[in-house]
């Protein structure tokens, strides 16, 4: 269901997408390519505003996205997790930027945005794989064209019966995201 009143230049989407390649999509509302995966998207957007920077800056609704056997792309969370066993007292906090040939495979992704004046705000993320958990909150400022979002990456039980959570901070501007990994 799309609204658009060009008298008032205000713009409304009530959109359900069932069994959606989030990839394809991603890359033509947004640019960005984060993830990939199959599955549910759903929208409640009203904007209004004249130019598309504007459009962007008024976005205000919700989404909700449900994916199955994707992958966020750009890091391999597992491998930044395995690189735990190695860590010291003397160990801190390393930036990475994104690396395209990297990605973190994921059984289910979850998430819901709350939307206002162009930012999108995060605090229920559930990613699932087979040897880490993935949760986290933060913004993603849409309007300005960045990111802040902190998440915790939780890793499986290890043979002794451990677990152990690895904070991750994803920011920046979504053409040079970076990824803050505090092993400290």
């Amino acid at each position: 269901k799309v609204r658009v009143d060009a008298h008032t230049s205000s713009f409304a989407i009530e959109q359900k997408m069932i069994g959606v390649e989030i990839a394809p999509l991603m890359k033509d509302a947004a640019d960005l390519e984060l993830a990939e995966g199959k599955g549910n998207v759903i929208l409640g957007l009203t904007t209004q505003g004249n130019t598309v920077s504007a459009l962007k800056k008024a976005l205000n609704g919700t989404a909700s996205v449900a994916l199955e056997d994707g992958a966020i792309r750009g890091i391999d969370l597992g491998k930044l997790v395995q690189g735990v066993q190695n860590l010291n007292k003397d160990s801190k906090a390393e930036t990475l930027g994104v690396n395209k040939g990297e990605r973190t495979q994921f059984t289910e992704f979850r998430a819901s945005l709350k939307i206002k004046n162009g930012v999108a705000h995060n605090d229920d993320l559930s990613v699932r794989s087979t040897v880490l958990r993935l949760t986290g909150s933060g913004d993603i400022d849409i309007g300005h064209d960045k990111m802040d979002y902190n998440a915790k990456v939780i890793m499986a039980k290890t043979e002794q019966g451990r677990t152990g959570t690895l904070p991750v901070r994803v920011y920046g501007p979504f053409d040079a995201i970076m990824f803050k990994v505090d092993y400290a």
